[in-house]
């Protein structure tokens, strides 16, 4: 599977703030409650059975759990732990976590440990580096390969896949000074890594010397768009036939062990299917809402043209229900205020909104309204500030002058990520000063092709952004085409 970096995009406005995770409920995918996540743990996959687990990092100690709050491993005292990733899912290798941590020189006294950033070591008795690779298996972790001491320590990690889908990259923010610092590539092969790369960095704002060991889960956050989803017509059927791994087991590598993943729902659960199957009529059958669960999929926007009141409110108690939650709730073009969700020390808010038609009366009407005070708002209350927008033209594959002048004037005011749908029809992505606007990621699940076939086959396509946000770095960003099948299987594919 490919992954590669699209762009590196410094991000200014990924204000500052570190909070603590306060009591979450974990739901497996049935939608049931299963044990409550305490602050500071992250769900994630592990092992050749890709089994759920709790991860978190408290005081320089990994723990991690069962779901029902079992302790499956504790490190010693005689290491600090710093941080984790985990890697994903591939088809020929096993979800692994790669933990980097320091290890005490027994010689020299003290139990303090030192920043993860560069400083001057002097007596601390945490000198020595290291990247740890673990596997999990029959609910243990255990090691499998671990570097010898670093030369310079590690800020931040995270886990790609290379090009060729069969092996892994291990990503490192290194420190060699307090003014040098640079991201290291590293291939993954039979438990032993392989330096690839390295390329300088600027060096980090505000560091020094003196400051407290940070948490280290407030490092990263794994963020995943997709288009427009309908799960009815066609694609309920063949649901409704066929397994949802039959349909989505292609996509399940990309979700797992995503801090967020958030899709457009393109048309509501409706308490009655209509009689006849229209072009426009869109629709979702609530027995299929465990497709969005299976997918890993955490919030759905409702704001388009195919959900009216009374739809909405059943779309939301069935995705609540299956620790889905709803935005784009408001009867106005955009929500009131963000959907606030806290993610390793970052709050991440999430506005739903709709604008149709696009006209360039209508943007700047929105440009002289009350909105401006309430993004400017949510930009001081969240540190990562998203608006997925339904907006545009239908099968226009370029966005509108409009949509141009809309998104950049939502990043002017403070948004960071600008998500459209509408089209069905994959758009360009687009960095503009501090922030990434995808104006159309297409399709992601739909039946579109039978029903309009002046679309020449662009309804089938879509694209999948994933987003890694790093507070003090900014943002990593993947693109990844997917296709529909006939029978209505999500595959990755290209275009």
């Amino acid at each position: 599977m490919d992954r590669s970096i699209h762009g590196w995009l410094t991000l200014t406005s990924l204000r500052v703030h570190i909070a603590t995770l306060v009591g979450l409920t974990v739901f497996c995918a049935s939608g049931q409650s299963v044990a409550a996540l305490e602050p500071g743990y992250r769900v994630a996959r592990l092992g050749a059975t890709q089994e759920q687990v709790l991860l978190a990092v408290n005081d320089g100690q990994l723990t991690v759990k069962s779901l029902m709050g079992t302790t499956l491993h504790q490190s010693t005292s005689d290491e600090y732990v710093y941080g984790y990733a985990v890697g994903p899912v591939l088809r020929v290798r096993e979800p692994i976590l790669v933990v980097w941590f320091a290890r005490r020189d027994a010689n020299i006294e003290g139990v303090v440990p030192h920043d993860s950033g560069w400083m001057d070591y002097g007596n601390s008795p945490w000198v020595h580096h290291h990247i740890g690779i673990y596997a999990f298996e029959a609910e243990q972790l255990s090691a499998r390969w671990m570097s010898s001491a670093l030369s310079d320590p590690v800020e931040a990690l995270s886990v790609e896949a290379e090009a060729s889908g069969s092996e892994l990259a291990v990503v490192a923010v290194q420190q060699r000074g307090p003014q040098e610092r640079y991201i290291s590539r590293y291939r993954f092969g039979t438990f032993q890594l392989e330096l690839i790369s390295r390329a300088s960095l600027p060096p980090s704002k505000g560091s020094s010397s003196t400051s407290a060991a940070p948490d280290p889960a407030t490092l990263m956050v794994d963020l995943l768009f997709v288009g427009d989803v309908m799960l009815g017509r066609e694609v309920g059927r063949r649901l409704g036939r066929h397994s949802y791994e039959d349909a989505f087991s292609d996509m399940v590598p990309w979700f797992a062990n995503t801090d967020l993943a958030m899709g457009n729902l393109e048309g509501c659960f409706v308490d009655q299917q209509p009689q006849l199957d229209e072009p426009y009529a869109l629709y979702s059958l609530p027995a299929q809402v465990g497709a969005l669960s299976y997918l890993g999929l955490s919030v759905m926007s409702l704001a388009n043209n195919h959900c009216n009141a009374d739809d909405m409110q059943l779309s939301q108690r069935l995705l609540n229900a299956h620790g889905i939650a709803a935005v784009g709730l408001s009867a106005g073009p955009f929500d009131r205020q963000p959907s606030i969700f806290l993610r390793h020390g970052l709050r991440i808010g999430v506005l739903g909104a709709m604008v149709l038609p696009t006209t360039a009366e209508a943007v700047e009407q929105l440009m002289g309204s009350s909105l401006q005070v309430t993004l400017r708002q949510a930009s001081i209350e969240t540190d990562l500030l998203i608006v997925s927008i339904h907006w545009g033209d239908e099968y226009a594959d370029t966005p509108s002058l409009a949509q141009q002048r809309l998104a950049h004037w939502l990043i002017e005011q403070g948004v960071d990520i600008v998500v459209g749908h509408h089209s069905h029809v994959v758009q360009p992505v687009e960095s503009y000063k501090d922030g990434l606007i995808a104006y159309s990621l297409g399709n992601f699940v739909f039946d579109q092709e039978g029903y309009i076939p002046e679309a020449n086959g662009l309804t089938e396509r879509g694209l999948l952004l994933r987003i890694r946000a790093h507070k003090a770095l900014g943002l990593f960003k993947d693109e990844v085409a997917t296709c529909i099948s006939n029978r209505y299987q999500v595959k990755r594919c290209s275009f």
